[in-house]
């Protein structure tokens, strides 16, 4: 492939990304929205994590070399990366209770299934184009940061999906030739070959969908297993064809800007720049807008600068005498032991709060982390109640968020918040803030807490959040105790 080819398909891939993205974006976290019309392409870009942390990346690489390793990406992520979003909030936090890589990822982190380190991959795949093993290597050391199993797993595979796409057109192959860099741990190639299937033998896109969700639906709509089976599933139906192919994987729901970016990135390196200009038949939006979760010195203006500057980076990496690689088959490192940061409260089965406060029948519930599994401690015809002291030791204003996928209510003392209704499960501050209490700084000996949890007709989960006021990032020295 020439140079020329190599820029042009390049192009592609971030012209791609940041149509599919800005299409997607409206519609984000709705399982089953109103389906966009064949043919509907965004006239403007706007600012997009999917795009934004990657310019982070592009820096790390100009300043630091092609020669990285975690702490590398841990000291970029601790004073580039703003957003205090789900796991980039939590792996934020973990960095700054003093954690590294891979523990970052996973500590703590109900989110370390999720989409947010796979949409970063074709910053990989450009550096090494046709390079998958190089590409995949790359896309490991990321993801740990702030992902465990399947949210690595989803970054390695696109990244060598999408190095591969740019010497080889045949779709299903470049999926199996992925899989080879896929964590063993992972469901992740169980979820891509059964869209593979069904393509193949013509089960109908809607009864594929209704299938994968029973599968791989977790609750939350960034998880990255059936994102992931619905960027293939996307391509596939839409035979790469490139408006198709985003408006195919966005109609099918859940992360929607994730899947129409990833979806488009893949088809733009596919069919190169010019191709795609072509199909499109009117002018495109060219520009980079970044967001405010980022902080780039010198962020590129257009996808034709930060194409430009990839390829001089290609340079760098080709110039080595030895190209990294990921192993086949590769395990998932192993996390270093990490701090003792337990988590306690009280529970009790009670009819009413009244009967709640007054009793002395609480057992205690010791957890890791901030999540808490409440299944066993459902009683029939009872209300769950849950009490224990909040502190904060680093005197900062917060905001209490108890969070469950029940209906709920909560008090401090007699101050009553936190009220709401039945949700899916996401323990992320920014999702609840209409749930939280008034902005405070905690007195030196802590406040009592009291949530009551209605009865649950499933798996009952429940979050304590304490998050600073106003950035909402989780208040990583907030202990609660009995």
């Amino acid at each position: 492939m020439t140079p020329a080819e190599y820029r042009d398909r390049m192009l592609g891939c971030w012209l791609g990304k940041n149509l599919g993205g800005a299409l997607g974006a409206p519609l984000e976290g709705r399982k089953n929205p109103v389906p966009l019309p064949p043919g509907r392409l965004p006239k403007e870009v706007g600012p997009n994590d999917d795009l934004d942390l990657q310019l982070v990346w592009l820096e790390l690489l100009e300043q630091r070399g092609v020669e990285l390793g975690t702490a590398d990406f841990a000291d970029f992520w601790r004073t580039r990366i703003r957003y205090p979003y789900d796991e980039y909030g939590i792996a934020k936090a973990n960095l700054e209770r003093g954690l590294k890589p891979p523990r970052t990822g996973v500590f703590n982190n109900f989110f370390a299934d999720c989409m947010g380190s796979p949409i970063r991959s074709e910053i990989w795949a450009c550096l090494a184009p046709g390079l998958p093993a190089t590409a995949a290597h790359y896309a490991a050391l990321d993801a740990q940061v702030d992902h465990g199993t399947e949210g690595i797993a989803g970054e390695i595979f696109l990244a060598a999906l999408e190095s591969r796409a740019f010497l080889d057109s045949d779709f299903p192959r470049l999926v199996e030739s992925a899989l080879r860099f896929v964590p063993i741990e992972s469901e992740l190639p169980g979820a891509v070959r059964r869209v593979l299937t069904a393509h193949r033998r013509g089960v109908p896109l809607n009864e594929l969908r209704t299938e994968l969700m029973l599968r791989y639906d977790r609750g939350n709509f960034s998880h990255a297993l059936l994102n992931l089976a619905f960027i293939v599933a996307g391509l596939s139906y839409a035979a790469q064809d490139f408006t198709g192919s985003l408006i195919t994987a966005i109609n099918l729901g859940y992360d929607t800007d994730c899947t129409g970016a990833t979806a488009g990135a893949i088809a733009g390196i596919l069919l190169g720049a010019e191709e795609l200009k072509r199909r499109c038949g009117r002018a495109l939006d060219h520009r980079l807008v970044v967001g405010p979760g980022v902080d780039c010195a010198r962020p590129p203006a257009t996808v034709e600068e930060l194409t430009d500057r990839l390829l001089r980076l290609r340079e760098q990496l080709l110039s080595r005498p030895a190209l990294p690689q990921l192993s086949e088959p590769y395990h998932l490192p192993t996390p270093e032991p990490g701090p003792d940061l337990q988590r306690s409260v009280r529970v009790g089965a009670f009819a009413c709060r009244r009967d709640a406060e007054n009793s002395e029948h609480w057992a205690e519930l010791r957890s890791p982390v901030d999540v808490f599994e409440l299944s066993e401690r459902v009683e029939p015809g009872k209300k769950l109640f849950l009490r224990c002291r909040v502190t904060n030791p680093a005197g900062t204003r917060v905001r209490l968020i108890p969070h469950a996928n029940v209906a709920r209510r909560a008090w401090l003392g007699d101050e009553e918040f936190g009220r709401g209704e039945p949700t899916d499960f996401a323990p992320s501050p920014h999702r609840w803030w209409n749930c939280a209490s008034a902005p405070r700084i905690l007195p030196p000996e802590g406040v009592e807490l009291l949530v009551e949890l209605a009865p649950a007709p499933g798996a009952l989960h429940f979050a304590l959040l304490v998050a600073r006021d106003p950035e909402q990032l989780p208040e990583i020295h907030a202990r609660i105790t009995i």
